[in-house]
């Protein structure tokens, strides 16, 4: 049997590079994960101050100070860990929601809107969705 046509033939489609979003999700995570080292550093710090400093005297501000250290380091220490895991993830389903979810926890700032609303809005495209294997009607693909 003669081949097909030439115009026929099944040739391999490219895969499509990464949207255009994802540089930028990439440096709002990296900056993300060092603003919460940052806060966890704070909290150690004032935790270790306080810890040589507390055979001087027993005043209730240490007592609120170790609380607010003890805060810093149990809010920094997991999302700086969330974002450093969201910088690394694969490209499945799961890590565009974790995705979400990340850039969604950053508009809970004022400071971060303006970065978080463009990163938003272009993470919710559908290339962005197809390029972790969900699809734009919110099943999931092959990748699952």
């Amino acid at each position: 049997m003669p081949s097909p046509p030439r115009a026929l033939r099944a040739y391999p489609v490219p895969e499509p590079g990464p949207p255009s979003v994802m540089p930028w999700y990439r440096l709002y995570c990296i900056v993300m994960a060092l603003l919460y080292v940052a806060v966890a550093g704070c909290g150690f710090a004032v935790l270790s101050g306080l810890v040589r400093l507390s055979g001087l005297n027993d005043d209730p501000v240490s007592e609120d100070l170790g609380t607010i250290a003890g805060l810093c380091l149990a809010v920094g220490v997991p999302l700086a860990a969330a974002f450093v895991v969201a910088i690394f993830a694969p490209r499945r389903p799961w890590a565009w929601t974790f995705g979400a979810v990340l850039i969604g926890l950053g508009m809970t700032s004022a400071c971060c809107l303006p970065a978080c609303i463009p990163i938003l809005v272009a993470w919710l495209k559908p290339d962005a969705k197809a390029w972790y294997g969900k699809d734009a009607a919110g099943s999931y693909g092959d990748l699952v």
